[in-house]
């Protein structure tokens, strides 16, 4: 996916105790978990991630990529 979207920036924030604050602030019920943010409008999706959605997380991707 990242070869495919190379100006997609990918994050991956470890689930612990020591951010547990984070997590809440910013609604996040279960994980994986992701969001989405463009460079000019910002926050543009929120969604679970599994194997099912994997797909539709992909199409996400693409549908908001600006290259």
């Amino acid at each position: 996916m990242a070869i495919r979207n190379p100006n997609t920036i990918y994050l991956d924030v470890p689930v612990s105790e020591s951010n547990s604050n984070l997590q809440k602030g910013l609604g996040i019920e279960s994980v994986p978990f992701c969001h989405i943010y463009h460079h000019k409008k910002g926050l543009v999706e929120e969604t679970k991630i599994s194997r099912e959605t994997l797909s539709d997380f992909i199409r996400l991707v693409q549908t908001h990529d600006t290259s």
